[in-house]
């Protein structure tokens, strides 16, 4: 059975009530989809890890793979959701 889908009115509401905790969560759906959706490898993304590119309009960053001990670099675009 596929998951419901959440009703198109919900999303601007929330952000309309709750900018700042509605800001937090795209953040980190955005970020979670960006890093392959691995959201347990966000909680090692920090802010220095994180930087603006002029060029290509986006934010670049590196985040740990615990596992292999690897740093994976990720870009956040605009309009991507």
């Amino acid at each position: 059975m596929p998951p419901p889908r959440q009703h198109p009115a919900l999303n601007p509401a929330h952000i309309l009530t709750h900018p700042t905790q509605a800001m937090k969560r795209k953040f980190a759906v955005q970020t979670a989809k960006a890093i392959a959706g691995r959201s347990s490898e966000t909680a090692y993304l920090t802010y220095h890890s994180l930087q603006y590119q002029s060029y290509f309009n986006c934010l670049f960053g590196e985040v740990p793979q615990v596992k292999v001990g690897k740093v994976k670099y990720f870009a956040l675009v605009r309009h991507t959701c």
